[in-house]
């Protein structure tokens, strides 16, 4: 296999102090990625990788400084990668052409796994799903890194459902069935439920299935129609069923994340307050929809853990050590 130079910069450093050259479809088109990454620093065989993504507010950089700090000695220091998912304005800032990819800003449709997008100033032959990058850059990292054993794949808010949603789809951990792969969704703002139930408001430990929410059951909130995604459609339902109970998920959620009216909390919005009222009480919930449906089993391969004195805030999760059994 023929890789790109081993390093190679973006022109400004706000957009990563790396580039992944990705071909799609089948070598046709070479499209470009930035990420932040101590790939320069480190041992150059690294045996964990650590992929942690940002939340609606696109701070790679800043995502990148903190867990970085957190690797005194770079001999032993994973491999760091911090993607940044670029918007239209980016590219206009920044005098990109149009081999970059860009996702819309408004629906942050990166974290669904929703395909890049095109416009009349950078326009494409070619779009190409979250996902199916996410799948291309590992893909590329442990044929590069073959000493790496452990793939940790981690989120914060919209960054977790980004996260949550991508272990559900993507065959990875079978393709790469040496290696051991786990995924860490913080302080998500929504799950995909696997079935229509829906958890009951006012009695615990109960279930039904509403009937004055359209779209309740649609992905990106569930798997009775997923045709919006093109990635999800290709995988289907029914296999994303059997392969999630044996993915190893940690459902990290902040105690203190328990504001109904804080921003990213629409209670407005029926299909998401149909999963709870706060992200505590959603992943809560949700954890108990994963019991309900797949059996106590679930247990041994997926956790819920409520982190004390972490409110929606990523550095408190960095602040109280709570990721560093992850990096």
């Amino acid at each position: 296999m023929q890789f790109p130079p081993l390093h190679e910069h973006p022109p400004h450093a706000a957009l990563g102090n790396q580039v992944f050259r990705l071909s799609y479809p089948a070598g046709d088109m070479e499209f470009l990625f930035p990420y932040f990454s101590n790939e320069e620093e480190i041992s150059s065989s690294p045996r964990k990788l650590v992929l942690a993504i940002h939340g609606k507010d696109r701070n790679a950089k800043s995502l990148f400084r903190h867990l970085n700090k957190r690797q005194p000695n770079p001999s032993l220091a994973p491999l760091l990668i911090c993607p940044h998912f670029l918007i239209e304005s980016d590219l206009i800032q920044y005098q990109l052409d149009t081999s970059w990819l860009f996702w819309t800003n408004q629906w942050n449709g990166w974290k669904y796994g929703y395909k890049s997008r095109i416009s009349p100033i950078f326009p494409k032959s070619a779009r190409i799903s979250s996902f199916s990058l996410f799948d291309q850059l590992i893909t590329h990292m442990l044929q590069r890194f073959p000493t790496i054993q452990e793939v940790v794949l981690l989120g914060h808010s919209s960054g977790g459902q980004m996260i949550h949603r991508y272990a559900a789809a993507t065959a990875l951990p079978e393709q790469w069935s040496a290696h051991h792969f786990r995924f860490i969704c913080i302080n998500a703002g929504t799950y995909l439920y696997f079935s229509p139930e829906r958890p009951h408001p006012f009695r615990k430990d109960q279930w039904f299935i509403p009937k004055d929410c359209p779209g309740y059951d649609r992905y990106k909130y569930g798997l009775s129609d997923y045709h919006n995604c093109a990635y999800i459609k290709k995988m289907g339902a029914m296999r994303i069923r059997q392969q999630y109970p044996k993915r190893l998920v940690d459902i990290l959620v902040g105690q203190d994340d328990n504001d109904p009216q804080a921003p990213g909390i629409d209670n407005n919005n029926c299909r998401e307050r149909l999963q709870g009222y706060t992200r505590l009480d959603r992943a809560q919930r949700f954890f108990q929809h994963l019991i309900s449906f797949f059996g106590n089993q679930i247990e041994n391969y997926q956790r819920l853990i409520i982190a004390p004195n972490c409110s929606h805030n990523f550095r408190h999760f960095v602040k109280h050590g709570v990721l560093d059994q992850y990096l």
